[in-house]
């Protein structure tokens, strides 16, 4: 046999292994329908206690809805341990990632121990990260008071990758979303998922990011977009695609052991910040008083993002100053153009994003540094994360404990005035692949806050990209007060400039 024909044999026995692996077929609709009952939303009872807290903390403020920031990994766990231990009558959660770890698998424990007391848990997390905790849903599904979905599913559970040769288009599709809702009362919205790395529980990486806790009117329109996708028909009850443990007892009694955990201890502590923002009494805490939208996507749609559309018209409409956290940025020609438009108007643009050892997908920045020196040559300010912020403290906005920090705030600014915190990135993902959703703020003290704490440690913690000539210099500021400039993508390891070198020439802008 000629080496064409090997090769050609080769290649047709691993097209067909692919195919045989991934062609598992979707559950009979008869079998989702026995197990998949439409639910709504539990509104707010006045009487609860969560209920009372947000009207006492509604006297305090003068806008319709209540705001607090959460910037610290730590507190922002104990916010969500907190105020699931408050639940008395529902718990929602919507996750893109729900990681098996130990801030993952406490985040069940807190859900589970709610349903334990009779509150009604919804639990709706995208199949993407599900890969080996389908026994452990199945089990906590199990539970008279707890429902698990999973949103746009594998069919096949054990040969996940494989399925993606014959149903890219529909695989392609994630729900991005990120939301915590108790008792109609409060949310949760930001950019954190579930796992270690948002909450400041690794040591090795720690992703910087902010979440919102809201209460007020805004909270009954979080609950009708989760109804929306809970009950959407790509919705699958974990029960139609994997079958329970045969010993479900071992199951959670390995589940609740989390809880004596050592590496726990400090995010109990941070909870007792927490636990009188959840009651009548007042708190510590920073509390805005905001005009507040949803701005969420419709589950299912494959192209085009309705928070995108959204946040274009707030940009187009800056008349003074755009400021953008993205940890995955890539404008494309078209917002290239469009943030090119609007420094030359004299609107003041300032992007902040991952360096190149920073970030933590490093496909992303062959699709950001495409388009950097076009926005430097038109005036717009481009800041990069250090990937070895300082040790000794946690920074306003950047935030870092370990020993490798990524930026993960997903956050716009609108001339001080408007400031946007959610799940969607300023990249091709989020605009036209995944489904996204975020809180848009009409409130300026608010906005102002964020805007400040953003930009106020900015020397210690980005390089200051700029043009020399025609070739793109990063400045830092040394711990001394001087300047030290880099000629290429600084800290960053041969082997992550060789991948973007690779990546920049592949076909996958419209992937990343």
């Amino acid at each position: 046999m000629s080496l064409k024909r090997r090769i050609f044999a080769c290649m047709l026995t691993l097209a067909v292994s692919f195919q045989l692996f991934s062609c598992a077929q979707r559950p009979e609709q008869s079998h989702i329908d026995a197990l998949k009952h439409p639910s709504e939303a539990i509104l707010l009872d006045p009487a609860s206690t969560l209920a009372e807290a947000a009207s006492e903390h509604a006297m305090l403020i003068t806008g319709s809805n209540g705001v607090t920031l959460l910037s610290s990994g730590i507190s922002a766990f104990a916010a969500r341990w907190e105020l699931i231990e408050h639940a008395e009558v529902s718990v929602d959660a919507q996750y893109y990632r729900l990681n098996n770890d130990l801030t993952g698998k406490l985040f069940l424990v807190a859900l589970l121990r709610a349903a334990e007391r009779g509150v009604r848990v919804r639990l709706l997390v995208d199949d993407i990260s599900t890969s080996g905790f389908d026994q452990l849903l199945n089990t906590l599904a199990a539970h008279p008071n707890f429902s698990v979905r999973v949103y746009n599913p594998f069919y096949d559970r054990r040969y996940r990758g494989s399925q993606f040769v014959h149903s890219f288009s529909r695989l392609n599709h994630r729900m991005h979303n990120k939301s915590l809702t108790v008792d109609g009362a409060f949310s949760i919205v930001g950019g954190r998922n579930i796992g270690d790395e948002y909450f400041s529980a690794r040591h090795d990486m720690e992703f910087s990011d902010l979440d919102a806790i809201v209460f007020g009117p805004v909270v009954a329109d979080i609950q009708q977009s989760f109804d929306e996708y809970w009950n959407h028909h790509i919705a699958y009850p974990i029960e139609a695609l994997a079958s329970p443990p045969a010993d479900t007892h071992k199951v959670l009694l390995e589940l609740e052991q989390q809880l004596y955990a050592q590496s726990l201890r400090p995010y109990l502590q941070a909870t007792q910040r927490f636990e009188d923002y959840f009651t009548q009494q007042a708190s510590e805490l920073t509390l805005f008083g905001c005009e507040a939208t949803l701005l969420s996507d419709t589950p299912g749609v494959l192209v085009g993002s309705e928070v995108a559309t959204k946040l274009g018209l707030s940009m187009v409409r800056s008349t003074e100053s755009v400021v953008v956290a993205s940890p995955y940025f890539v404008p494309r020609k078209h917002g290239a153009e469009g943030l090119a438009d609007l420094a030359e108007k004299g609107i003041e643009i300032s992007i902040l994003t991952n360096s190149l050892a920073s970030t933590d997908v490093v496909a992303v920045h062959s699709g950001y540094q495409r388009y950097r020196k076009q926005l430097l040559e038109a005036g717009v300010n481009l800041f990069e994360l250090k990937a070895d912020a300082p040790q000794d403290k946690r920074v306003k906005f950047f935030g870092n404990q370990a020993q490798r920090s990524s930026l993960h705030s997903k956050v716009f600014v609108f001339d001080q005035t408007q400031v946007f915190i959610g799940s969607f990135n300023w990249d091709p993902r989020s605009i036209n692949i995944n489904s996204e959703m975020g809180l848009l703020f009409d409130c300026p003290e608010l906005a102002s806050f964020v805007y400040q704490g953003a930009f106020s440690d900015l020397k210690q913690d980005v390089y200051f990209v700029e043009l020399e000539g025609k070739r793109v210099r990063w400045r830092e500021y040394q711990g001394n007060g001087e300047l030290r400039q880099h000629r290429s993508e600084p800290n960053a390891s041969w082997w992550r400039r060789f991948q973007v070198w690779v990546a920049s020439w592949l076909p996958i802008e419209d992937q990343l």
